[in-house]
């Protein structure tokens, strides 16, 4: 399930909310990477939805309000790629 990504920054964000965004996901990453490790039994398949997670969460940047909880809208973005692989799973079986 290897991912590739283009990496470009969404358009017409201030830097200042860019540089939020990263100064918040370097924080969560470690978090982020033991929730995802620990809800996918194989570490290449988990280090490719973190991998997709993380540019979900920037491609929509955005929509994330300075405040809330960047924690739990990394989870929940990362919940959504885990239950999105375990249908394929289902579906390859």
């Amino acid at each position: 399930m290897a991912l590739s990504y283009q990496m470009s920054e969404p358009e017409s964000q201030d830097p200042a909310k860019v540089e939020e965004f990263i100064e918040l996901l370097t924080q969560h990453d470690r978090m982020l990477t033991g929730y995802v490790m620990s809800l996918v039994a194989s570490s290449a398949d988990a280090q490719d939805i973190l991998q997709d997670t993380k540019m979900a969460l920037w491609r929509s940047m955005a929509r994330f309000q300075s405040g809330t909880n960047f924690g739990d809208w990394a989870c929940k973005t990362a919940l959504n790629r885990i239950l999105a692989y375990r249908k394929k799973k289902g579906r390859e079986k």
